[in-house]
Parts: C-alpha cells; sequence; structure tokens
C-alpha cells in the first residue's frame, strides 16, 4: 500500500497564522508606574521576575514566529515540488501521436 503525505499550501498558510496569532496574545501589560516608588524589598524581586518572564516571553515570541515562517514557507515549498514532479511526469509520459 502506497502512502503519501499530502501537504496544501492554504492550509498551512492558515495554521501558520493562526499559530502566529496566538502567540501575539502573550504580550505582556507593562508595570504600573506605582511599581517603581515602592521601597517594599518584595518589589525588587517581583520587578527582577517580571523582567525574565518578559524576556522569555519574547524569546518564546520569536519562536514561535519563526516556527510559523518554517510552517508557512513548507507549505510553499511542497506545492513547488508538486508542480515541478507533475511537469517532469507530464514531459515524459508517452505520447499519443497516432
Amino acid at each position: 500500500m502506497t502512502k503519501s503525505i499530502k501537504v496544501n499550501k492554504d492550509t498551512t498558510s492558515s495554521i501558520a497564522s493562526g499559530i502566529t496569532g496566538a502567540s501575539s496574545d502573550l504580550r505582556l501589560s507593562p508595570l504600573a508606574s506605582q511599581d517603581g516608588k515602592s521601597t517594599i524589598t518584595a518589589n525588587k524581586s517581583s520587578k527582577t521576575a517580571y523582567d525574565k518572564v518578559r524576556n522569555s516571553a519574547s524569546k518564546f515570541d520569536e519562536t514561535i514566529t519563526v516556527d510559523a515562517q518554517n510552517i508557512r514557507s513548507l507549505g510553499v515549498k511542497f506545492d513547488e515540488f508538486d508542480r515541478d514532479i507533475s511537469m517532469q511526469l507530464q514531459s515524459k509520459a508517452p505520447r499519443l501521436d497516432r
């Protein structure tokens, strides 16, 4: 039994857009201006933790964006490959010129 890979450029583009859209929902809100005025010791720790989370979220967003671009590119490449193979097969098919 022959197995095949089915890739649809429109589907991969849609998936990539969905991934990109989902990652944009992960944006952090800036710290409130009052956080800079507090003298509570825990405030410094919370700012440090916030900065670490913001940095991690930024790296995550970058990674997701690259992955989405790769998915979109894969769909385009498969589409191009499919067309190229189809053209090669058509050019090598026996002609019925009688």
